[in-house]
């Protein structure tokens, strides 16, 4: 039995321009300590987002 490939991107939970907002915190606070209260913040940030809506909510350990 001969399966066909798969051609799509594995399933991350977040979005690309999510991920590109999340690249860009990351080089910007290279300085600051990435705590508990950054990734809180930034699961909030992600939560309250248009492009969110109707999916599951983000914790910040995700």
């Amino acid at each position: 039995m001969n399966l066909r490939p798969r051609e799509r991107q594995p399933f991350s939970g977040f979005t690309k321009a999510e991920v590109r907002k999340m690249e860009k915190l990351l080089n910007e606070s290279k300085e600051q300590s990435l705590d508990e209260d950054f990734f809180k913040i930034l699961a909030r940030i992600f939560n309250r987002s248009s492009n969110r809506a109707g999916k599951p909510l983000l914790k910040w350990t995700e």
